[in-house]
């Protein structure tokens, strides 16, 4: 799916000082903590350093112009309260302070939800909410737009799309979904795209978690497509950091094509492997600079390329 073809009350929470490799950046807390708060996003708190909190049910209410239709949200959104633990509802509604020609909605900061129960509805108008980084990273970067909860729209006709890099802890249950061709897609809950056998479509697909595909699920990876497994982690404060991930993979694997691949990738965080079986054409790599242990069968016609890696084990069938 390409996108072309898609159609206060407020309270500091606190002050956190975020660090990057090479600059230095002040994040802000925010809060909807009573019922039916408003907090207005504007152009000094609508940044990719900053997080919302909500507690409770309540109003996102959106100021500025939208661009060609298309409003920018870079806020981290974060449902995390006792209502959502209890198993309650929780809507963050989105409203629009100054414009009413606004058909999609661009979200660039994360969607946590790890209590489940939370849930962002968008008004009349709003046909399309774009969830993703706003480019693709290179091909070992961990720096995913994470999304974890639900999306519904007053218009019977919106649904959700996931662009480029994207961690999902799960699917949306309210809406339709879409997956734009060339994206990345990190999983990072159990069965996340399914509970049986699955074929990568027009996307690469990223393992997070070791029960990311169901039990004895048989994966198909297109010619010219990558399955990546690899041990990543994504913190409450929506930075990839290594670790936390899968400690080994068990589905088998159909590779389709001499492009089609299947990559290991471990950076000193555990052992990284593989028991179930490989088959079909086209190649597995074995990356970073920590131990890969690789076991399983390989029927597979392709190769085998170390690339980089510190060191690996082969104990075949």
């Amino acid at each position: 799916m390409k996108l072309s073809d898609i159609g206060a009350v407020c309270r500091l929470a606190a002050m956190a000082m975020l660090f990057t490799a090479s600059n230095r950046v002040v994040a802000e807390e925010f809060a909807i903590a009573g019922d039916a708060d408003t907090f207005m996003v504007t152009g000094e708190n609508n940044k990719s350093g900053n997080r919302l909190d909500i507690l409770r049910s309540g109003t996102l209410k959106l100021s500025g112009a939208a661009t060609d239709g298309v409003y920018l949200l870079k806020l981290n959104l974060n449902f995390t309260n006792d209502y959502v633990t209890a198993g309650k509802p929780v809507t963050l509604k989105v409203e629009f302070a100054d414009t009413a020609d606004c058909s999609t909605v661009r979200m660039t900061g994360h969607i946590r939800n790890a209590e489940g129960g939370g849930k962002i509805h968008f008004p009349e108008g709003v046909k399309l909410f774009v969830v993703g980084s706003v480019n693709r990273n290179s091909d070992d970067a961990i720096s995913f737009t994470a999304f974890q909860g639900d999306v519904s729209f007053e218009d019977a006709d919106g649904s959700v799309v996931f662009t480029n890099d994207v961690s999902l802890a799960n699917l949306p249950k309210s809406c339709p979904y879409g997956i734009e061709d060339g994206s990345r897609i990190a999983i990072m809950g159990k069965e996340v795209l399914g509970d049986g056998d699955f074929t990568i479509s027009s996307y690469d697909v990223e393992l997070g978690a070791s029960d990311s595909f169901a039990e004895n699920a048989t994966i198909t990876v297109p010619d010219g497509k990558k399955l990546l497994v690899r041990p990543v982690l994504f913190t409450k404060d929506y930075n990839g950091t290594w670790g936390g991930g899968p400690g080994g993979f068990d589905n088998n694997v159909f590779l389709g094509g001499s492009g089609a691949h299947i990559d290991f990738l471990n950076n000193n965080n555990g052992v990284t492997g593989f028991t179930g079986e490989i088959s079909g054409r086209g190649n597995v790599y074995l990356k970073g600079n920590g131990n890969i242990t690789f076991k399983g069968k390989l029927s597979y016609e392709g190769a085998l390329v170390a690339k980089k890696a510190k060191s690996y084990a082969l104990n075949l069938e």
